[in-house]
């Protein structure tokens, strides 16, 4: 089982924020630009890119997860959602664990972060986290039901501050998971 949220941080994380610090300095806009111009990993053959202009690019210590043309992207703040749209104002943000959310071709779709970084400049949104869950990975929603009421269960029964940090996460974790097996449902 991979980490959780608030677990302290071991040597491949120390890692991973080396690599981040690395991937932040090196972007420049003439690369995303460049890049924009590419067919987006995952994209299907006959999608048309109407108003999808906002390039985001996930990655994780496995390599590039997400990279696709958006209209917009909800991201889990550690404040609070985070809203990006076209023409968003530079911004670099930590996340929390939660639920990403992009519109692509007029359609949600779902992504389950454990926690992260995230950047803006021009119109990229570069997210590095620990972990993505998308499509397949996202259970149904019934087993997310029975995963959140067993971590809720947990929590209750927790003795000690520790128990209930990684508690607290695995419920967050957990939630979120129930959120993106709700959205990809309803869009079926």
């Amino acid at each position: 089982m991979s980490r959780l949220c608030g677990q302290k941080a071991g040597r491949r994380d120390r890692w991973f924020l080396r690599v981040l610090a690395v991937v932040f300095a090196a972007t420049r806009w003439e690369e995303c630009f460049a890049m924009a111009s590419e067919r987006p990993v995952g994209s299907e053959p006959g999608d048309s890119v109407s108003v999808d202009r906002l390039l985001i690019k996930v990655f994780t210590p496995e390599g590039t997860q997400i990279k696709t043309l958006v209209s917009e992207v909800s991201l889990p703040g550690l404040e609070g959602r985070l809203g990006i749209l076209r023409g968003h104002a530079p911004l670099v943000a930590p996340l929390s664990c939660g639920l990403l959310r992009y519109k692509r071709q007029g359609k949600w779709v779902p992504v389950v972060l454990r926690g992260g970084f995230m950047s803006v400049k021009g119109d990229v949104v570069t997210i590095l986290t620990n972990d993505a869950e998308r499509g397949p990975e996202i259970p149904l929603v019934e087993e997310a039901k029975l995963q959140l009421e067993q971590y809720t269960q947990k929590l209750e029964q927790c003795s000690s501050r520790i128990e209930r940090m990684a508690a607290v996460d695995a419920v967050r974790l957990a939630s979120a998971r129930l959120q993106a097996a709700m959205l990809l449902a309803k869009a079926k």
